[in-house]
């Protein structure tokens, strides 16, 4: 594996700028330093996919390892993208030792420099209490970017060339089909949820399912009890649980009762997928089942007084119709 430092971080690595070796580039990387916080980071950028990796908060010790800790970042960042564990080792081992260089040229520098200006703009993704920053690779890698004259997207470039370089598909197969149901009204949504995600990850999937604005606390209930979420994925519960509670916003007190349907078992992409639902996610802070009744009956009746008043705050809140599409594009790239 072969790592392109910019000067910054040769001078972090105390190491000679030095041309590297040739390699192919599905192998190779380029390599910035970036303060966040104070803290120093280090953003890693494929040269053939132009994928990410962010590794944060380094401290001396961690540079002294970076070649281990930047195999390590890709491994987490791979996993959070669902990929086959085998096909993550065949990817680490064919990577080999790891050696440090300068950059090579200027187009894959403003390619990493621009990288490293994205991190910075979703500084609030970051997860403060790690290092590896799996899901902000992912969500970055995602997002189109300019190599040479046309644009692609890392994470379809990266998946491409891994499945080329394996010789099969790498992505693992299982989904939950999941039911949501939103008491105290008729809003449904149905979902598959890839069976490898991280159990935290549900909450911001019903969140967007339900364009809710994530404003509020929320908590799980298992079997009538408090669930806290760490270190679970989604394959720990289903199918061995066939209900669960997701209660948002601890005030209006919405409870989503989720019930588990099957198990896909030839699920063929690394996210969720919302297969239906009907209904309008009630506005934020409305007051709860009783004061989304009362919003309803208002907004049903022109002659109300209150009738633009409250249409007005319904467009400040968000509300607006069940757009299946718009569901599935933010739960595409979420």
């Amino acid at each position: 594996m072969l790592i392109q430092c910019s000067k910054k971080l040769l001078d972090q690595l105390k190491l000679p700028a030095v041309p590297g070796n040739e390699e192919d580039e599905f192998f190779s990387w380029h390599a910035h330093m970036v303060m966040i916080n104070r803290r120093k980071t280090v953003v890693l950028v494929n040269d053939s996919s132009l994928y990410v990796v962010v590794l944060y908060g380094l401290k001396a010790k961690e540079f002294q390892n970076l070649g281990r800790i930047a195999k390590d970042g890709i491994r987490k960042t791979f996993e959070a993208e669902g990929m086959k564990d085998e096909v993550i080792e065949k990817y680490l081992d064919a990577l080999g030792e790891v050696s440090f260089a300068k950059t090579k040229n200027r187009s894959t520098v403003a390619r990493m420099n621009k990288a490293c200006e994205t991190v910075l703009y979703f500084e609030e993704d970051l997860d403060l209490e790690s290092m590896y920053q799996p899901q902000l690779g992912k969500r970055l890698s995602g997002m189109y970017a300019g190599k040479g004259k046309v644009t692609i997207t890392p994470s379809k470039e990266m998946f491409k060339l891994l499945e080329t370089f394996a010789g099969e598909p790498i992505i693992r197969k299982e989904a939950a089909q999941l039911l949501i149901k939103l008491d105290g009204t008729d809003v449904w949504r149905r979902l598959a949820v890839p069976l490898f995600l991280p159990f935290a990850r549900l909450h911001y999937i019903i969140q967007e399912a339900f364009n809710w604005t994530d404003s509020h606390q929320h908590e799980f209930h298992l079997e009538g009890n408090f669930f806290f979420e760490v270190d679970s994925t989604l394959a720990d519960l289903f199918p061995k649980y066939q209900e669960l509670d997701y209660i948002y916003d601890l005030g209006d007190n919405w409870e989503h009762h989720i019930i588990f349907e099957k198990v896909i078992e030839d699920y063929s992409v690394n996210y969720p997928i919302c297969l239906e639902g009907e209904g309008n996610t009630p506005p934020e802070d409305v007051g709860g089942a009783g004061g989304y009744a009362e919003f309803l009956r208002i907004l049903a009746d022109p002659s109300d007084p209150n009738h633009e008043h409250m249409r007005e705050w319904a467009k400040w809140q968000g509300y607006k119709e069940f757009d299946i599409k718009s569901v599935n594009w933010n739960l595409k790239h979420f």
